[in-house]
């Protein structure tokens, strides 16, 4: 009698999370981030447990993971387990909702599982051609090897603050964090790693591995003045800085807020305070009233963009994408580009970046730039591609205006 109440619990208790899961899959329309429709839903609900929340949020994550490349008859329901099964997915209470033949292959690895349920019928395969045939892609990264990332979660990246680098390692031992030394001074954690909880906050700083590694299209030189035209939080500004700590930093971005955020990083690290301005780098009418003749020896322009290659972190966006967002953005970086070109020195250089894996917003907008500006070349550019450590994919490129 006892075995067969707790079965019952169990299968009441399993009914209750499928409820949760297929109505938060049926009422979110990706208007706001996923993380904070969960985090208003798991208020309204505070029956559910912190067991119960982590199962939620790991079903749903792996639906917007997962569910474009499904067969489309497949129930809602039938869609989360299959997604559940084809993410990477290591809580074991989450994995408790799949059936037993699931169970199985959830441990496989991707191309296993992924001819599995090919063959099952889960996968559809014009589906997946359907992704894959369009928008055209960076060179260095090909359809099938990002949409797999995507099924993953990436993981934790950090700097750590000069000198404090033992204190840092000391600390992630003693609380028994599996991390890897990724080179550089970047270390790695799993996601989901609560690494605040362990370190000071100004021994170490988050950043992803490919957007630490922008350093290298950076062209600074001991007392150069860098504008960093779309700075938001700053995390180029403190790079640059850190790449070298002379420079003459100016910052701007259309969110005060923003550069609030800015300011405070820059205090907790001890930096010299930038300029700051309040401006948009697409207004072409207030950069003239605010610079007059300003030049700068570097401009880095992290521009804004479809934030493709940062999708592994928030599914959602890749689930509710518009492909014509991406002729918006590439109008608007190409806006961008032509705009700030005219507050470089001459032999000055620009730094373009995005985060984007699409060709029309990274090498077709140099392409653009580089024919209307012929006092510009090219120097380098390429895809970060940092699918192999599960981090981010980010474009960058270094341009110099002719002497």
């Amino acid at each position: 009698m006892y075995f067969d109440a707790a079965s019952q619990y169990l299968r009441r208790q399993m009914r209750a999370l499928q409820k949760n899961i297929e109505f938060i899959a049926e009422q979110y329309k990706g208007d706001v981030p996923l993380t904070h429709f969960l985090k208003a839903y798991f208020k309204a609900h505070p029956v559910l447990g912190s067991r119960d929340r982590k199962i939620i949020a790991d079903a749903v994550y792996s639906y917007y993971r997962c569910a474009l490349f499904l067969d489309d008859t497949l129930t809602l329901w039938e869609q989360v387990l299959v997604s559940l099964t084809l993410a990477e997915n290591g809580n074991p209470h989450t994995l408790k909702l799949l059936p037993e033949a699931l169970q199985q292959l959830q441990s496989a690895d991707t191309d296993n599982k992924t001819e599995a349920l090919l063959q099952m019928g889960y996968l559809s395969a014009g589906n997946i051609k359907r992704l894959e045939a369009s928008p055209s892609l960076s060179d260095g990264i090909t359809a099938s090897e990002w949409h797999r990332s995507l099924w993953q979660k990436p993981r934790v990246f950090f700097s750590v603050t000069k000198g404090k680098e033992q204190k840092v390692i000391t600390l992630l031992k003693q609380a028994e964090i599996v991390f890897l030394e990724e080179g550089n001074n970047c270390f790695s954690c799993n996601a989901n790693t609560a690494i605040e909880k362990i370190l000071a906050p100004g021994d170490y700083r988050v950043q992803d591995f490919s957007s630490q590694n922008t350093a290298a299209y950076f062209a600074l030189s001991p007392g150069c003045s860098v504008w960093d035209c779309c700075s938001g939080a700053g995390g180029k500004s403190l790079l640059a800085s850190d790449s070298e700590p002379s420079i003459r930093l100016t910052v701007s971005d259309i969110r005060s807020s923003i550069l609030h955020n800015l300011k405070e990083r820059f205090r907790l690290y001890k930096k010299t305070l930038p300029e700051q301005l309040l401006l948009s780098a697409a207004d072409a009418a207030a950069l003239e009233t605010t610079l007059g003749n300003r030049t700068f020896d570097q401009i880095i322009a992290d521009v804004p963009c479809t934030g493709s290659g940062t999708w592994a972190r928030t599914p959602e966006q890749f689930y509710f994408f518009d492909t014509a967002q991406i002729r918006a953005f590439s109008e608007r970086q190409k806006q961008i580009l032509n705009n700030i070109s005219r507050y470089v020195k001459p032999g000055g250089h620009i730094t373009y970046i995005t985060c984007s894996v699409f060709r029309d917003e990274n090498e077709s907008v140099l392409a653009s730039f580089l024919e209307n500006n012929n006092r510009y070349e090219l120097l380098q550019s390429g895809i970060l591609n940092g699918i192999s450590r599960k981090a981010d994919n980010m474009f960058a490129s270094l341009i110099r205006r002719k002497a």
